[in-house]
């Protein structure tokens, strides 16, 4: 997942789409998250402007060591990047938090109460569901976890769920919805 990231903030398409934007450049922190006590900041809010700036925050997110241990608590790693937007550095005209996971919520408090707070206070929750053959999660018995992603994760003006699968690899999609994001 981190190298998809760090491969997508460096592409073509993400810099020619920051580039045009009112700013040129995007300010973003990534976290990794676990269970309900395990959230952490591996690389810290930095502005991407330009190839150097991306590779620069790349670098860290791809030579880091795993910190996040247990289940996926979405409503946790929600609530968690709330309170790093809310007192980050920088003031941008959007605020947007990407959730990439390949399971529900699983532990802390309901998944739609973080959701529903985070959009209380104008931050859009877009998601990317990991598809693996035989490796999903079912949210809801029967459920494909795209639908619960829908249902309970994604909100905001423009809310959205991006899918990386067996026909769409982790980097084409974290590209794709991150173009979609700042376009």
């Amino acid at each position: 997942q981190r190298e998809g990231y760090a491969a997508a903030l460096a592409s073509p398409e993400v810099l020619s789409v920051i580039g045009k934007g009112i700013h040129g450049a995007i300010a973003v922190i990534y976290t990794e998250w676990g269970g309900p006590h395990s959230q952490h900041v591996i690389a810290d809010w930095e502005a991407i402007r330009d190839l150097a700036s991306a590779r620069s925050f790349g670098e860290k997110l791809v030579t880091r060591p795993r910190a996040a241990r247990g289940y996926n608590s979405i409503s946790a790693a929600i609530d968690f990047c709330v309170g790093h937007i809310e007192t980050g550095p920088f003031r941008g005209l959007r605020r947007v938090i990407d959730v990439s996971g390949d399971g529900p919520n699983i532990g802390g408090r309901p998944v739609e109460a973080a959701r529903d707070d985070a959009v209380a206070k104008g931050i859009t929750i877009n998601a990317l569901a990991i598809i693996r053959p035989g490796g999903q999660v079912p949210a809801r018995i029967g459920q494909p976890l795209a639908d619960y992603y829908r249902e309970a994760v994604i909100g905001g003006p423009g809310a959205f769920v991006e899918i990386a699968d067996e026909t769409r690899s982790f980097a084409d999609a974290v590209r794709r919805k991150i173009v979609t994001e700042i376009a």
